[in-house]
């Protein structure tokens, strides 16, 4: 296969779409919102217009929007001015596509990029492997890269936190001479797992992992005088040539030798293709000479708001990182250890001299500009300037200023980073409310004790600090109250007030106590982000704060509305009017779940709802400037429309009926696992316009619920998108010819739940309705199948004959399993009607009444055969195991959004729900997994057909074993079945019961195959 194949496959196609809405909707800065669902709406079209280009090795970049993002500059004076920082919103239709080239060409190029390197690595799996009981020895394992958590890079945790602890372990390396046992035990815990797998063999031996640094006799005789270097590249995005990422990108493609044998990638098709999607343009903007001036000074660079654009910077560099890797592991020039986070670098020597004489080639490598007013320290900054030529090292410069303190490396802030660390990984909600309060504490005093600028960053103090300190009060001492609250008026009610005083903690806070922590917290967060206004994540918090406290601080942001002018002020009020959106909305959404309840969160949402409502409609905003803040404030004014509906009904007067704001209502009014519609869908559907596409897509959404409505408006949706037999047409029409005798599984399943209830009513067991029965009907579906399909070749012969699609409408058993009341049978006697005399019980229904497509059940089916063997077979697997599913839940009702494209086999938010209510037992439990979750399908494709060959660790180790044909699933639901059957027991008066054999090992740690 070749990469541009691989690029334009229809799962990469998706992969990407899923990943950029995932970045969109978690994106701190300003995100055309009504944009994304529109996209999402036509997103079939999208991805067949990206195909299609692809295929020609073409395409245009769409104009990107410009965004006057705020940005404060330090000058001379050590005071700070406002100015714009590039930020561009990029058409997510360009999104799309530069993401699914990534993740083809991503990992080529990142397994080439040295250890050193830290930040915007391309995702993969990272898990620690038991070597040791006590975990202490745990090894860390670095697995394959995967799209199915739907991340691009790698966690910022993972990267930065390591940049900064590996280069605190190499400087402690470099003046040890090695690492000792003795050093180990200083350490914080954070850097002894870092020392631990960045010295392992595994690690050693992997270039795109290793930091050479820390091995044993590396540097050496140990050394008191490190010498050290920070420096910032100047304007690295906006300067960084285009030229460079091409050139870079066809180095790391050229220079890989994991391609698989006997295959050409056709690399000069990527290189065609990457040219043209690397000419950027914008559209005009109305802004000042100044401004203005910035943003022609950077059209030759990579966009800010490009979300690879971080990818496209480590792909420019990578020639450079190749060169310096080579010299650095020199045997005869082991005397630099160099270090990269983006355009951030930390460089360490034990010479002066050899430490300019790397700098200056660095800088001449790069060809361009050092940020030298970054550089530290200071007097580093004569060597880095125009001027100087590489020769005459001053001797008073290589004085203590630039020696790492031995005693402070506040250089490394590794006690301040543990700390961080450790509160960023706390669940408040599990600590005991004395601990609660220590890191309360810990927070506070982060916040207002200033540190030194080498330590860390003000403003990165001073964010996490509250970012913190506002989600402990907000998500752990109003939940804390609401229970306490609760509980007490429970007690009270039911006259157990002597165990009242047992309930609360003595320093409980009372109203005015509560109300000051609201208060308090609140000034401390305004004055933050009145400190550091750029942090767009703060103005955020603030509106979400209030929503769910119920104070009334978003009466501080009137000033950014009403007095403040500047592009950048316009760019705040645009942030600012979407969090009011998404927070207005989230308080509806909230006062509906607590309408009946007495809560103190909801009081705050009714206030925020409320408050929000009247202030928009009393502020004069006048004449919008820039499109994507009046785009912002048409959001804001839709979320408000919407939440009065929530919470009020009546109608919802979107401008001009447009489909396409009914489309994201209905997003917002449903969840992901609902199967039928709103009552906003009811009620305008009819009333839509039927040529619009997004209209289109509603029907598509709930063909049933359409069918209902209008069979005018369905069949003309249908007649659109195939007039094959699908189950849309089942659902609508109801056409299933009725055999005599016989009922479809979706009978039998109605059935089933009906008769459950009636058995719970009598306090009896019918094995009918149970597990092993479930597993027995699907190992005799397989009975139908296996005959042909033995082996993974066999399911393309199969596809092009009589196929019978797995839809449960296309199975039959008998009637007579039905006829029977509860109570009478025994296990022995069902496990005789199930397999009277070894003929099977299930039957296929006549050919003409067949259901031939179903997009939920087989959401990457391909009828013409143009997908490859593995991904049939897994398609067909698929659609089994949700059989089984709706088996084990009665019920065949799946998502309603599963009909889409975009939610194509979308299991977020619902499978631990649906599974946890299927009541299975533990071996049933891991088939479903293995069958139905992506990352299975994920697997397959990784060990069955890899893009690339490359060394990695096996992360399937708390997997369920990888199902791949027909034969081992039939061999598992037997293992399964016999399980069941061993846990059978026949009570008094022969009356059946089911023991659910769960293994907790197996929950752990499962090896079902030995």
């Amino acid at each position: 296969m070749t990469l541009l194949n691989g690029i334009t496959e229809r799962k990469n196609l998706l992969s990407a779409w899923r990943k950029v809405r995932n970045h969109l909707f978690t994106y701190e800065g300003w995100v055309d919102i009504e944009n994304i669902y529109l996209f999402e709406a036509n997103l079939d079209e999208h991805l067949e217009y990206i195909y299609n280009e692809f295929s020609k090795r073409s395409w245009q970049p769409k104009k990107m929007v410009p965004l006057p993002r705020l940005k404060r500059k330090k000058t001379k004076d050590g005071t700070h001015k406002e100015i714009i920082r590039q930020d561009f919103w990029v058409p997510i239709i360009d999104q799309v596509a530069w993401v699914a080239v990534v993740n083809i060409i991503g990992p080529i190029l990142d397994l080439q990029m040295p250890g050193w390197s830290f930040a915007n690595r391309i995702y993969r799996s990272v898990f620690y492997e038991e070597t040791d009981i006590t975990g202490e020895k745990d090894e860390l394992q670095i697995g394959p890269y995967r799209h199915s958590p739907e991340l691009l890079y790698r966690s910022w945790h993972k990267s930065w936190s390591l940049y900064r602890r590996l280069s605190y372990l190499t400087w402690v390396a470099m003046q040890k001479g090695k690492i000792t046992e003795n050093e180990i035990n200083t350490f914080t815990e954070g850097d002894k797992r870092a020392q631990q797998n960045y010295t392992s063999k595994k690690i050693i031996n992997d270039n795109s992992q290793c930091i050479p640094y820390l091995t044993d006799g590396y540097w050496g005789k140990s050394c008191d005088n490190i010498f050290y270097a920070k420096i910032d590249l100047e304007s690295f995005y906006p300067l960084l040539k285009r030229k460079a990422v091409l050139e870079g990108i066809m180095f790391g493609l050229k220079n890989f030798n994991g391609y698989k044998k006997n295959e050409d990638p056709k690399i000069s098709d990527i290189e065609k293709l990457v040219s043209q999607m690397l000419q950027f343009s914008w559209e005009n903007v109305n802004w000042a000479d100044q401004e203005q001036a910035f943003l022609d000074k950077t059209n030759r660079g990579i966009p800010v708001g490009l979300y690879v654009s971080g990818f496209l910077a480590n792909a420019a560099l990578l020639p450079i990182d190749v060169k310096l890797q080579h010299k650095l592991t020199a045997e005869d020039s082991k005397k630099i250890a160099h270090f990269r986070y983006v355009d951030d670098h930390i460089i360490l020597s034990k010479d002066f001299k050899e430490l300019i004489s790397w700098l200056s080639e660095y800088k001449s490598l790069l060809g361009g500009k050092l940020n030298a007013a970054k550089t530290e320290p200071k007097k580093l900054q004569k060597y880095l300037g125009k001027k100087y030529t590489g020769k005459g090292i001053i001797k008073e410069d290589q004085n203590e200023d630039l020696v790492v303190d031995p005693k402070n490396p506040k250089e490394f802030f590794t006690q301040t980073l543990a700390l961080i660390s450790d509160i960023a990984h706390k669940d408040f909600g599990l600590l005991h409310i004395h601990e609660q309060e220590f890191l309360l504490g810990q927070l506070k005093h982060l916040l207002v004790v200033p540190l030194e600028e080498d330590e860390i960053k003000n403003d990165t103090r001073m964010t996490f600090a509250i970012y913190r300190i506002i989600r402990l009060i907000v998500d752990w001492q109003l939940d804390w109250i609401d229970d306490v609250v609760e509980q007490r008026e429970f007690l009270k009610k039911y006259k157990l007030n002597s165990l009242v005083r047992h309930l609360v903690e003595p320093d409980f806070p009372n109203k005015e106590e509560y109300k000051n922590i609201i208060a308090g917290a609140f000034k401390n967060l305004l004055e933050t982000t009145q400190q550091f206004p750029e942090k767009l994540r703060l103005w955020r918090l603030m509106v979400e704060y209030c929503r769910k406290t119920g104070y009334e601080g978003w009466r501080e942001l009137k000033s950014v509305f009403e007095n403040k002018t500047t592009p950048q002020y316009r760019f705040l009020r645009a942030i600012i009017s979407l969090e009011l959106g998404q927070q207005v909305l989230s308080a509806a959404k909230a006062l509906k779940i607590y309408r009946n309840l007495y809560s103190w969160e909801a009081i705050g949402q009714t206030k925020f709802f409320e408050d929000i409502d009247k202030w928009v409609n009393s502020l004069e905003i006048g004449t919008f400037l820039d499109s994507y803040e009046k785009i912002s404030w048409d959001y804001l004014q839709n979320c408000i429309k919407l939440a009065k509906f929530i919470n009020y009904g009546g109608q919802v007067r979107f401008a001009q009926k447009r489909p396409l704001l009914y489309y994201w209502a209905e997003m917002n009014l449903t969840i992901m696992e609902d199967a039928e519609p709103s009552n906003l869908w009811k009620d305008n559907i009819l009333k839509l316009n039927s040529a619009d596409q997004v209209t289109k897509t509603l029907i598509k959404l709930y063909p049933a619920a359409t069918a209902r409505l209008s069979h005018s408006k369905f069949n003309m949706v249908l007649n659109e998108f195939g007039k094959e037999r699908t189950a849309w047409e089942w659902e609508g029409a109801s056409f299933t010819k009725k055999e005599k005798g016989r009922i479809n599984l979706v009978d039998w399943c109605n059935w089933t739940k009906r008769h459950q209830d009636l058995c719970s009513k009598k306090n009896r067991y019918d094995p009918r309705i149970s597990e092993w029965t479930s597993l027995e009907i699907v190992r005799q579906l397989l009975e139908i199948y296996e005959p042909k399909i033995n082996e993974l070749a066999d399911i393309k012969k199969y596809v092009e004959g009589n196929y019978v699609f797995p839809h449960p409408a296309n199975f039959l058993v008998p009637k007579s399993w039905i006829n029977k009341p509860c109570g009478t049978y025994t296990w022995q006697d069902w496990e005789n009607e199930m397999k009277i005399n070894s003929v099977l019980s299930i039957k296929v229904v006549n050919l003409e009444s067949q259901i031939k497509f179903d997009n939920r059940i087989t959401p990457f089916w391909s009828p013409d055969n143009k997908v490859n063997q593995t991904i049939q077979n897994n398609n067909l697997l698929y659609g089994i195991g949700l059989i089984l599913l709706g088996l084990l839940r009665r019920s065949f009702d799946w998502p309603a959004r599963w009909n889409l494209l975009a939610y194509a086999s979308d299991w977020r938010n619902i499978s631990k729900d649906w599974f946890r209510s299927s009541a299975c037992s533990s071996d049933t439990l891991f088939i479903l997994q293995s069958l139905l979750l992506p990352r299975h399908a994920e697997s397959i494709r990784i060990k069955y057909q890899p893009t690339i060959i490359y060394d990695f660790d096996d992360d399937k180790i708390y997997d369920p074993p990888l199902i791949i044909t027909l034969k081992e699933l039939k061999e598992i639901l037997g293992k399964a079945q016999d399980k069941l059957k061993s846990e059978q027991i026949t009570s008094f008066r022969s009356f059946p019961r089911q023991l659910i054999p769960v293994s907790i090992p197996d929950l752990i740690k499962r090896e079902w195959l030995k």
